[in-house]
This record gives structure tokens, sequence and C-alpha cells, in this order.
């Protein structure tokens, strides 16, 4: 006679006692038939995808043949799910991990050769980028200094920028 309150797994819904029967040894109930019909329709999508799979690689190289960067395009689909903070930061986590791999990060003036400037073009790069700051609405933190010359081209610039549009 067992000692204390029978376990549910031993217990039956009409109170009889049923053999005790290890959980992970017990086998479900699934006919041979259901197992032929799951396996039959698994098949079958197999073989779809890997159809598919076949249609995509010549769809690939037939765009690739008339000269669409497929990579670049794929990259761009990936970016496109992204919000401006998660895109940003992807990108800063991407160049961070980069940088580690010692691979060559470059800023976006980086890529383009420098020539010496003249102080007129300093002017008119300080006053466009004022410009572009004030109709953004970006903060008023000039990145020069603001008695340098620059740093007064960039703030007139951004007031400029600031100001509504006349109607």
């Amino acid at each position: 006679m067992a000692r204390g309150r029978p376990r549910k797994s031993d217990v039956a819904t009409n109170g009889e006692q049923e053999p005790a029967t290890i959980g992970h040894n017990q086998t479900p109930a699934v006919d041979e038939a259901s197992f032929f019909d799951c396996k039959r329709e698994l098949d079958s999508f197999d073989r779809q995808m890997n159809s598919l799979r076949g249609s995509k690689r010549n769809a690939i190289k037939n765009w690739i043949a008339r000269g669409v960067n497929v990579k670049a395009l794929g990259t761009v689909n990936k970016l496109a799910a992204f919000t401006a903070t998660e895109l940003r930061d992807e990108l800063n986590t991407t160049i961070q991990y980069a940088r580690y791999l010692r691979l060559p990060v470059y800023s976006q003036l980086e890529m383009f050769e420098q020539g010496d400037s003249t102080d007129e073009e300093r002017l008119g790069e300080s006053r466009a980028k004022g410009l572009v700051a004030g109709r953004t609405g970006a903060p008023r933190d000039c990145p020069w200094p603001v008695e340098t010359p620059m740093g007064n081209a960039w703030l007139n610039a951004y007031d400029e920028g600031a100001k509504p549009a006349a109607a």
C-alpha cells in the first residue's frame, strides 16, 4: 500500500491508479499515417524552398549583370528597418567593432584628400555649417570659439538659417 497522497500523474481521471511512467521516455500518441503526412508536408516545403533559392540565385546573377550592387541593396534593406536612433547606435557599434579588428575606419572628411584651404574657404565652410544647423534646429553650439572669425561666421549663419522663411 502506497503511503501519502498519490501524485497527479499516478491517478487517472476516474480515480484509478495508472502505471507510473517517466516523462521523457513517453512516446506521444502519433499514428503512422499522421507521421507520414507530416513528413510529406515538410519535405514538400523543403523542395519549394530549394527551388526558390535557385530562382533567387539566378535573379541575383541577372541583376548583378545589369549593374545592381545586390550586396549594398541587402544592406540598405536591413538598415531600412531601423529607427534613426537605432541606426545611429548600430553604425556606431559597427565602427567600434571595426576599430577593435584594426580595420581602417574613416570619418567622412578623412576619405577625401585634404589640401590647404584658404581663409575664405574655411569661412565659407563655417557659414554653410551654421546655416544648416540653424535650418535644422540643431542646438546653437558653435564648434569654433565665438571670438574667432569662423565662430562669428557660424553664429551669423545659424541665426540667418533659424529665421522663419518669408511668405
